[in-house]
C-alpha cells in the first residue's frame, strides 16, 4: 500500500464483476461466467470453484459467508461452503446484502426488501419501496436507501417505517456510506452531501467539479 505496486496477480475464467471478499485467508472472486472461486492468499491457486452461482453480493458474517444470487436465492454458507439455510425470493437479487440488528437485508429488483433472521434465514418481515439504483447501507437502526431520481429515504427498521427524506439533485448511480452518525451521498449533480442520520437534516456540502458513479468510502478520517 505504501509504494502501489501490485503484490499479485491471478487468472480467471472471465471479467470480474464484484469486489473480491478476503475471509479467513482465502479471496471469494465472483466473475460475468456465474462462477465463484475461492483462491488461497496469497499464491492465487483455486482451492474451490463453484459453477453457476451468479452471485451478486458475497459478504462475511462471523465464520460463514452471506451469498446473494442473481436469480433470487440468498443463503448462508459455512466455511465450508456447507448450506447453512437457503431462502428464494419473489425477485431476482439486485445487490449484496446487508447484515445489521440482527437481520440480513436484501433487496430486490423490484423493489422488495426482505428482513432475513441471521441464524435460520427466516423472513421477519418485508417492505416494498421502488426499485434500487445502488447498494443500501444501515447504522444505528436505520437502513438508507435511495431511488434513482435521488431521493434518500431513512427506514428505521424497528418501526418498519420511513422517517425522513432527503432530496439530492441530479439522479444517483452510487451508493451511499455511513460513519459516526452521518451519511455521506453523491450523485450526477456533482456534489457530495453529508446528511444527519437521526433527522435527515443537511449538514453540509461539497462541489466536486464532475458527476459521481462510484459510492463515497469513509476511512482514515476521510471522505474518498
Amino acid at each position: 500500500p505504501d509504494e502501489g505496486g501490485v503484490v499479485a496477480r491471478f487468472d480467471l475464467s472471465d471479467e470480474v464483476d464484484l469486489a473480491p471478499l478476503h475471509h479467513a485467508g482465502r479471496l471469494w472472486v465472483s466473475t460475468r461466467d456465474g462462477a465463484l472461486a475461492e483462491l488461497a492468499w496469497p499464491r492465487g491457486t483455486t482451492s474451490w470453484r463453484g459453477e453457476e452461482i451468479d452471485a451478486v453480493g458475497v459478504c462475511a458474517l462471523g465464520h460463514d459467508l452471506l451469498v446473494t444470487h442473481r436469480h433470487g436465492r440468498v443463503a448462508r454458507w459455512s466455511a465450508n461452503r456447507t448450506v447453512l439455510w437457503e431462502l428464494a425470493l419473489p425477485a431476482k437479487v439486485a445487490f449484496a446484502p446487508v447484515v445489521h440488528g440482527g437481520l440480513v437485508l436484501v433487496v430486490d429488483e423490484e423493489g422488495g426488501l426482505h428482513a432475513l433472521g441471521v441464524q435460520d434465514g427466516a423472513e421477519r418481515f418485508r417492505a416494498h419501496l421502488h426499485a434500487l439504483p445502488a447498494p443500501h447501507a444501515a447504522s444505528d437502526g436505520t437502513l438508507i436507501l435511495q431511488e434513482r431520481s435521488g431521493e434518500l429515504h431513512g427506514f428505521d427498521l424497528q418501526e418498519r417505517s420511513v422517517t425522513w427524506t432527503f432530496g439530492l439533485e441530479g439522479e444517483v448511480y452510487s451508493g451511499p456510506a455511513v460513519s459516526g452518525g452521518r451519511v455521506y451521498a453523491a450523485s450526477w449533480a456533482e456534489q457530495l452531501v453529508c446528511i444527519s442520520l437521526r433527522s435527515g437534516d443537511e449538514l453540509w456540502s461539497r462541489d466536486l467539479g464532475s458527476a459521481v458513479t462510484a459510492s463515497p468510502v469513509v476511512a482514515a478520517g476521510r471522505v474518498w
